[in-house]
């Protein structure tokens, strides 16, 4: 997918699982398909090589979209930002070291003019599930200010949080627009800005309880709408299944994203003394943890489904 690249950031502590050896040749990972050395990738007659933790080379090809034809030659990358503002990283082991460069320099160009995020190559805009996954992950602690921004560019009018175009249009049928609160949680951590909290809280709140209306089943106690995370729905979903089955659906992703949701809105009531109603989004998420276990687990193995139907 060509989402939003800054993800990657977390690149360099991957490959560190790997490397127990400083010397170059002996492979750190290999199976029947490819090689992980301290400085390289060898796929067959590909190979990524770290020049240093600034350059890295590749003979990789990659299909033109307009000819549908390989590239020719060889491509290099080189550090072109300051990237001087944010964390280092430094290790034995160049390949790591130019990954988390160039994942800081993807992050930095992954802002728009702007200043909000932008989700892709090929996705212009912010999208509420891919800039708080992004925040998640990452993006919180390294660009809070951007992450705010972004998080704004997903509320409406009416102080709700935007749900991104999905199947059937949008909200009811995909909805897990829900992930911004747990995103907004984080960027509070971060900062620890009562504004911001008390800001967020009122948005998430609004929201949510839109939800408590329109996409609870009161029968299972689980949300109905399309899975989270998992995109695009010809690789989750049979072709039979139309919008207002996938509405229907009641999905493992979504779920725990709406149970997080109402664990963040309880600490942000706690943090803000409203006793109360930190009490009540507890138990909403207590309700939802377990309609999950009762319906969402299958019986005698050690993992749950995707969705029930």
């Amino acid at each position: 997918m060509k989402r939003l690249h800054t993800t990657c950031f977390a690149m360099g502590l991957f490959f560190t699982r790997f490397c127990f050896s400083q010397d170059l040749q002996r492979p750190l990972y290999i199976n029947d398909h490819f090689a992980v050395y301290a400085d390289s990738v060898v796929q067959d007659k590909f190979v990524a090589r770290a020049l240093s933790e600034t350059e890295l080379y590749s003979t990789y090809q990659s299909l033109s979209n307009k000819e549908k034809k390989p590239d020719a030659g060889y491509h290099t990358w080189i550090l072109s930002k300051d990237i001087s503002a944010f964390p280092q990283y430094r290790s034995s082991y160049p390949l790591a070291d130019v990954l988390y460069n160039m994942s800081l320099q993807e992050m930095i160009n992954a802002v728009e003019p702007d200043s909000s995020f932008r989700t892709g190559k090929e996705w212009a805009g912010v999208w509420t599930r891919d800039i708080s996954y992004s925040i998640i992950l990452s993006m919180a602690f390294l660009q809070p200010r951007v992450a705010k921004f972004s998080l704004l560019r997903k509320v409406d009018k009416n102080g709700m949080i935007i749900q991104d175009t999905g199947t059937g249009g949008a909200w009811p049928i995909s909805t897990d627009r829900m992930i911004w609160a747990v995103a907004a949680w984080e960027l509070y951590k971060v900062t620890g800005d009562m504004d911001w909290l008390r800001q967020a809280y009122g948005i998430i709140r609004k929201t949510i309880e839109a939800d408590y209306l329109n996409i609870y089943d009161k029968e299972t106690g689980l949300v109905k709408g399309e899975s989270s995370f998992l995109d695009w729905r010809e690789q989750t979903y049979p072709a039979w299944m139309q919008p207002a089955d996938i509405f229907e659906s009641e999905c493992l992703g979504t779920n725990a994203v709406h149970f997080e949701a109402n664990r963040v809105l309880s600490k942000m009531a706690s943090r803000l003394n409203k006793k109360e109603d930190a009490i009540n989004f507890q138990q909403h998420a207590e309700r939802i943890k377990a309609a999950i276990n009762d319906h969402l687990r299958i019986p005698g193995k050690n993992y749950y489904g995707q969705y029930l139907y």
